[in-house]
């Protein structure tokens, strides 16, 4: 997975960045068919927390 291999060899920090912006698309793409996803917003907030 070319995703994986991009993401270790960064820092922390920079992967939860990398990975916060992957879960900020796919939380808008669960939104179009499940307006209320409160699971695919917390996921993304406790990314966004790890990484700062």
């Amino acid at each position: 997975m070319k995703l994986r291999a991009e993401l270790s060899l960064l820092p922390p920090r920079e992967q939860a960045r990398r990975l916060a912006a992957v879960a900020a698309f796919l939380v808008t793409q669960v939104e179009r068919t499940e307006p209320h996803a409160p699971e695919a917003e917390a996921a993304l907030a406790a990314i966004r927390n790890w990484g700062e």
